[in-house]
């Protein structure tokens, strides 16, 4: 009789055991050298849910100078292959992550250079995901994206890389030498 009422009690113990340490597990790219490969879209940016809970920041390069606060918390990496030489890549698409921040990394783990930083689109707008357009990749090259809550906040997330528009020509200039009435 009394194995009947500790089997039930020890079931839930373990499932709540085994729930507990995989809600707290490190993500799988939290380091450079197991960075998440993301695909370079062409006309649509969609994405599977990501998460930064339980991200460190070990063997991470120096906090990327345009994050406000200048901090860095629980990052995760992501890499991709230059498709094409303009490339623009967008985060925080749904999920309970919204105040993102990026960084974009040319060479490779343990010698990275940054390429680009974003900690928000338009924070007085309420724009807080980050979007970078990207010119001048070279196609074939490995690209490294680091992603961060800001201020040390954690959730899920969505991040695309799709393929953008090159720069157009410069637009011709206009001064007041040359005006007329």
């Amino acid at each position: 009789m009394k194995l009947k009422l500790i089997f039930p009690f020890l079931l839930a113990l373990l499932c709540f055991a085994g729930f507990n340490n995989a809600a707290y597990a490190q993500p799988a790219n939290d380091l450079c050298g197991a960075a998440q490969s993301l695909t370079v879209g062409v006309g649509s940016c969609t994405s599977i849910a990501y998460t930064n809970v339980g991200a460190t920041t070990t063997g991470d390069p120096a906090t990327p100078t345009c994050w406000q606060p200048n901090s860095m918390s629980h990052s995760v990496w992501f890499s991709f292959v230059a498709t094409k030489a303009d490339v623009e890549i967008s985060t925080a698409i749904g999920g309970t992550l919204a105040n993102t921040q990026l960084a974009v990394y040319s060479g490779s783990c343990g010698a990275l250079t940054s390429i680009a930083c974003q900690e928000d689109m338009n924070a007085g707008g309420g724009l807080l995901h980050t979007n970078v357009i990207l010119h001048g990749l070279t196609i074939g090259n490995t690209y490294y994206i680091l992603i961060d809550g800001n201020g040390n906040t954690t959730g899920d997330f969505g991040v695309c890389v799709q393929e953008a528009l090159p720069l157009g020509p410069a637009l011709p200039t206009q001064d007041c030498a040359g005006s007329q009435t």
